[in-house]
C-alpha cells in the first residue's frame, strides 16, 4: 500500500505521559519524512499549542487543530476555519457559569478564560506553552470562537455532556471528549476525519494513501476515514477494541512502531 500522508494525534499518542516527544518518536518522524510522506499533527490543541512540538520535529505544517475546526498548511496558510455558532457558545457559557465550571474559548491561536480557576491552572500545566487572556470587555459576542471547552472533574463530565446535549439540540454543536476532564464544543459536523478528508483533497492525496494513529474519542472519525489506522495500547478500551491495529503505548514508542510497520508493509 502506498502511503503519502500520515496523521498523528498529539496528546496520548505522539506525546508521552509527561507531554514530551520521546526520542524514538522524533526519529520515527524523520523516517516518515524520509519516505516522502506528508506528516500531519492532528490535535485538539490550537495552532499555538501545536507549533512548539512541530518546531521540535522540524515540521512547518500542515496542522489539523481544534479537532478539525482549524486547519493550516505549511507556512501558516489557512485552509479552513469553521467557528462555533454564537448561540451555541452562549449556551455553553451560561451553563458553565451556572454550574461553576471552568471554560476555555479558543479563537484561532488565542486562548480566552472566562475566569481564573484551579481547573484552568491544571489545564495550562498540561497544555504547556499557552498564555490565556481574559474574555474581552465586550464579551463572547466579539469572538469568532474556533471551539469552546469545559474542564472539570472526570466523574461529572458525562452528566454535563448529557445536559448540554439536550440544550444544544437541533444540531447546534458537535460535542466531543478528548480527555476524561475535557468536554469540547465544535461547529456541527466538524471532526478530525472531516478535516483530514478536506486536507488530503486540497493536497491531492487519495484516501487510500492516508494513515493515522490516535488514542481517544476525538480521533475516532480520523481513524475511520483513513485507509490504515492504528491506536496505541493506552487508548480508551472501546477505541482499542474497535479493530484497528494496536501499537505499544505512547510511553513505549507506539508511533515509531507504527511508522516502521507501514514502511515494512510497503517493502513487502
Amino acid at each position: 500500500m502506498l502511503i503519502r500522508m500520515l496523521a498523528i494525534d498529539l496528546d496520548g499518542t505522539l506525546l508521552d505521559s509527561n507531554r514530551q516527544i520521546p526520542k524514538r518518536h522524533r526519529e520515527s518522524i524523520g523516517r516518515a519524512l524520509g519516505q516522502g510522506w506528508i506528516v500531519v499533527l492532528a490535535s485538539g490543541r490550537s495552532v499555538a499549542g501545536v507549533k512548539p512540538f512541530a518546531d521540535e520535529l522540524g515540521l512547518d505544517g500542515p496542522f489539523l487543530c481544534a479537532n478539525g475546526a482549524h486547519v493550516v498548511l505549511t507556512g501558516g496558510r489557512e485552509l479552513l476555519h469553521v467557528p462555533l455558532g454564537a448561540k451555541a457558545l452562549r449556551t455553553v457559557h451560561e451553563y458553565a457559569r451556572r454550574e461553576g465550571l471552568h471554560m476555555n474559548v479558543y479563537a484561532r491561536e488565542h486562548l480566552y478564560f472566562a475566569r481564573e480557576t484551579a481547573w484552568g491552572a491544571e489545564y495550562l500545566r498540561r497544555a504547556l506553552h499557552l498564555v490565556p487572556v481574559a474574555i474581552p470587555h465586550g464579551g463572547l459576542g466579539g469572538l469568532e470562537a474556533t471551539k469552546a471547552m469545559l474542564v472539570g472533574d472526570a466523574d461529572e463530565m458525562e452528566q454535563h455532556q448529557s445536559a448540554l446535549r439536550r440544550r444544544l439540540s437541533n444540531g447546534q454543536a458537535a460535542i466531543v471528549r478528548s480527555e476524561p476532564e475535557y468536554l469540547e464544543f465544535l461547529a456541527p459536523s466538524v471532526n478530525k476525519g472531516w478535516a483530514l478528508a478536506r486536507l488530503a483533497s486540497a493536497l491531492g492525496v487519495a484516501r487510500s494513501e492516508v494513515a493515522s494513529i490516535g488514542d481517544s474519542y476525538n480521533d475516532v472519525e480520523m481513524l475511520r476515514w483513513s485507509a490504515v489506522s492504528a491506536v496505541v495500547s493506552s487508548a480508551a478500551k472501546p477505541i482499542r477494541d474497535a479493530g484497528y491495529r494496536v501499537m505499544p503505548s505512547n510511553d513505549e514508542a507506539g508511533v515509531a512502531d507504527f511508522v516502521d510497520a507501514l514502511i515494512a508493509d510497503k517493502e513487502q
